[in-house]
């Protein structure tokens, strides 16, 4: 294992994650490195898994259907859209602020 987790919390952590069909997760752990295994660590704990699954299932589960009506579903309007291409850089800064908040604020 490493220093980073205790073996306990690697297998409860590897059981959560298959439980909720995650394991995918960890394919690459024993190639990261002490800081980005810790930082995974730091991760995956602030993931709600059953909460992720939940609302995975409510909206593109099998529990959805062919029944589901989207008739009232219309694309974006296009002055919603900005492009990074499109866009000022003063626009982009704001925007970059606004994600950095919004980031720090555990909202994304």
């Amino acid at each position: 294992m490493s220093d980073v987790i205790s073996e306990g919390k690697m297998e409860a952590m590897k059981e959560s994650l298959a439980r909720h069909g995650q394991e995918h997760v960890l394919t690459w752990w024993e190639e990261l490195d002490n800081a980005g295994k810790e930082e995974l660590v730091k991760d995956l704990s602030d993931v709600d898994l059953e909460e992720m699954t939940d609302m995975y299932q409510k909206t593109c589960g099998d529990d959805v259907g062919p029944g589901r009506d989207m008739s009232t579903m219309e694309p974006v309007d296009p002055s919603l859209c900005e492009s990074i291409v499109s866009s000022s850089p003063a626009q982009l800064s704001l925007y970059r602020d606004a994600a950095l908040l919004a980031a720090g604020a555990g909202q994304v």
